[in-house]
């Protein structure tokens, strides 16, 4: 597109050139003779005259596109560099991971024995001192065979997870300080909204939906609750005896075709599940357990194989008491509705499901009836607490708020409002001001006065400057 504007640029320029020189020849020789032709050298000079403010409205527009062009380059190369170091990072930590497991299980090994796969029992009367000999002889050799299949299980582990698995959750920030408490709250009015509390206390067989518009901030609340203590104890209140396992997968429309798939998903999901009980894996996958070959390695999972994997986890597995987090089913590639209907059918007995997603029809039809909660609307408040903290809430910038009591806490709730529930827009709203704050040493009205100025989308905020 700039190249076009570019070449159109030049040729308006070369007619303006043109114009300006038969113009110039023409007040040049208006002055030997009357003209001869009036009408045409007047249409000369209107041309030039246009030409010039063509000119100038192209050349202002080239630059408004250079400067979203350079925008959008250093943003997309951020990103790329932050995923570079990801995959660096997960690379060089992978061995010791392992490391550390097999270490793990070889400690398990060598103070249980009496957990091996003895042929006999060391009590029994009729075997003697020789049977208790040749018991005892057996223990190395039982710890050398489990060894030899610690391989297999760490092979088999990298098989099914692929590394831009957790990407999305990494690159997520952690929710600020004091924000999205409200949402474990038991004295908040439920009239318009589920307790997200008692859902996770109780044994429901419904997900629970939590919708929001883009750019509301519905991955940091998922990674704020997937993360937090009080939901793990609410959780463990609902598994009782039984043991706990947290899995979550967070989609993402800008990552790969398997990032957004129901195969990436689930293999993230089992992979969670063995990494913590790898002794699941011969149940969960008995026929490749047994026929596991090093070719077995270069095979991509297939989707009918990780759909019976998954399967079979979930019927043969009565032990473990599963809670599925699911970030982003409006991001999938596949069907959204499918998915959807899939992790609606999921929720059952021992399996506990939260996902979010955008308010397309697909989700909210698949989701009706479901315990909801709809963020943008009990948002504001963060916001305003983001707003004031982040504008006001260092050495540079409090003596400003403090000579203007109750102005710039009405600047927050100005950009709260302005925002409808847009986080993403706020954040980028409040290092705009932030920045001219700093630059310009403005006070509390003139950021009002910017404040009122800006576009109220998110794309046109990237082209914006202030004046």
């Amino acid at each position: 597109m700039l190249i076009e504007l570019e070449q159109d640029l030049l040729r308006t320029a070369t007619e303006c050139e043109l114009a300006g020189l038969q113009f110039m020849t023409y007040l040049n020789t208006i002055q030997a003779k009357p003209p001869s032709n009036f009408i045409r050298s007047t249409k000369i000079a209107i041309k030039y005259s246009w030409s010039s403010r063509k000119i100038e409205d192209h050349v202002t527009k080239l630059d408004r596109l250079r400067h979203c062009l350079i925008l959008a380059t250093l943003l997309a190369s951020r990103m790329y560099a932050e995923r570079s170091n990801r995959e660096i990072l997960v690379r060089l930590s992978q061995p010791q991971r392992d490391l550390h497991a097999q270490s793990v299980q070889h400690h398990a090994l060598y103070n249980q024995p009496e957990t091996l796969p003895f042929t006999g029992s060391v009590d029994s009367p009729s075997r003697g001192r020789l049977g208790r000999q040749d018991q005892t002889q057996t223990v190395p050799d039982a710890i050398r065979a489990v060894q030899d299949t610690l391989p297999q299980t760490t092979r088999m582990l990298n098989w099914l997870g692929f590394e831009d698995a957790f990407w999305r959750y990494e690159v997520i920030r952690h929710a600020y300080q004091g924000t999205y408490e409200w949402i474990f709250g038991d004295a908040v009015d439920y009239s318009h909204w589920d307790s997200f509390s008692a859902h996770l206390r109780k044994d429901v067989y419904l997900p629970y939906f939590i919708s929001g518009k883009a750019g509301s901030g519905k991955s940091t609340l998922m990674k704020f609750i997937a993360d937090h203590d009080k939901t793990k104890a609410a959780l463990k209140k609902w598994a009782g005896s039984q043991e706990l396992v947290v899995l979550h997968y967070f989609c993402w429309n800008a990552g790969t075709r398997l990032q957004q798939s129901r195969a990436g998903m689930l293999r993230t999901l089992l992979w969670a599940v063995f990494e913590q009980h790898s002794e699941l894996i011969p149940t969960v996958l008995p026929r490749l357990y047994r026929n596991w070959g090093s070719q077995d390695t270069e095979i991509e999972p297939s989707p009918v194989e990780v759909n019976q994997a998954f399967g079979f986890l979930i019927e043969r597995v009565r032990h473990l008491r599963l809670a599925v987090f699911i970030d982003g089913v409006d991001a999938f590639r596949d069907d959204p509705r499918d998915i959807c209907l899939f992790l609606r059918s999921l929720a059952a007995e021992g399996i506990k499901v939260i996902v979010s997603g955008r308010p397309y029809a697909s989700c909210l039809d698949s989701f009706a009836g479901c315990p909801t909660l709809t963020l943008q609307h009990w948002t504001r408040r963060d916001m305003i607490t983001y707003v004031y903290h982040k504008l006001f809430g260092d050495s540079l910038t409090s003596s400003e708020v403090a000579r203007s009591p109750g102005q710039g806490l009405q600047l927050a709730s100005e950009l709260a409002d302005k925002a409808e529930g847009g986080f993403l827009w706020l954040v980028l709203v409040v290092r705009m001001l932030y920045k001219s704050l700093q630059d310009h040493g403005d006070d509390v009205v003139e950021l009002q006065a910017k404040s009122r100025a800006l576009p109220s989308k998110v794309e046109e905020l990237f082209c914006y400057e202030f004046q």
